[in-house]
């Protein structure tokens, strides 16, 4: 590896953590293509390509990674994580169910609890989900991703009451959280609580999904327009919106919403 491909692999690690995601995918790719052959770039570049929404490279970074033969097991296992993950958005299901598996025979931990509750339930193995992520609980009751993990999992169960109930748990933890929000918002929509649901989503509508997300803004704005619509046709004012919501990316046909 030359010294100038590290280099560049530096001052891409560099600008990745100060958040200048553009520029580091720029340097990332001139280390790669000037001969870098670090293992710890190609995890880190893996992370920003998730990031940017590029699974399927960030697959191929890992799997560079993964061939080195000098990789310490602790970073093999990070790397396995982070491609189970990427598995997962790419809907290798199976792929990332039996890595998380076996990451899960080797240790416990937060995130491969968090990986691998949501992983069943991506897959819709429900009742190995709802087992799954009660072990889960019983090693970490405050964690919000296991939270939210349970939420779901009765949420796809149709068990509304306990899903609203880990929605609620996982929302004290971590309130700014786009799909917790979201499904709270879908709940309380359910329950009837119209301007209850109104404000979940808004409050969603503040935040920037990221790659990682499940819940897009122009659901978000679409799930606003359907409460305000439902609150109009039962002859109730519409509540006027408290939070100050960025609307540049609004879908033209919701353009007339009330705000």
């Amino acid at each position: 590896m030359s010294l100038i491909s590290y280099w560049y692999g530096y001052k891409a690690y560099l600008a990745h953590n100060k958040g200048d995601l553009q520029t580091a995918d720029s340097l990332y790719k001139k280390a790669f293509d000037s001969g870098c052959a670090s293992v710890k770039f190609m995890g880190t570049y893996g992370v920003l390509l998730m990031r940017l929404g590029r699974f399927d490279e960030a697959i191929s970074y890992y799997d560079r990674a993964l061939k080195a033969n000098d990789v310490k097991e602790n970073i093999r296992d990070l790397i396995r994580m982070n491609r189970a993950l990427a598995y997962m958005r790419t809907q290798q299901l199976n792929k990332a169910i039996v890595a998380l598996e076996d990451l899960h025979k080797k240790m416990r931990s937060t995130r491969v609890y968090q990986a691998l509750g949501y992983a069943y339930i991506m897959a819709g193995q429900l009742d190995k989900a709802l087992e799954y992520n009660k072990e889960a609980l019983d090693y970490d009751d405050s964690d919000f991703v296991i939270l939210d993990n349970m939420g779901q999992t009765y949420y796809e169960m149709s068990d509304m009451e306990n899903a609203r109930l880990y929605f609620e748990k996982a929302y004290e933890e971590k309130s700014d959280q786009i799909d917790i929000l979201y499904h709270m918002g879908l709940i309380r929509e359910q329950q009837g609580d119209l301007t209850e649901a109104l404000k979940f989503f808004r409050q969603a509508l503040l935040y920037k999904p990221d790659a990682v997300n499940d819940v897009t803004r122009p659901q978000l704005f679409a799930c606003e327009r359907r409460m305000i619509d439902a609150i109009r046709a039962k002859g109730e004012p519409v509540p006027p919106c408290e939070v100050e919501i960025k609307r540049d990316d609004m879908p033209q046909e919701l353009k007339d919403t009330a705000q």
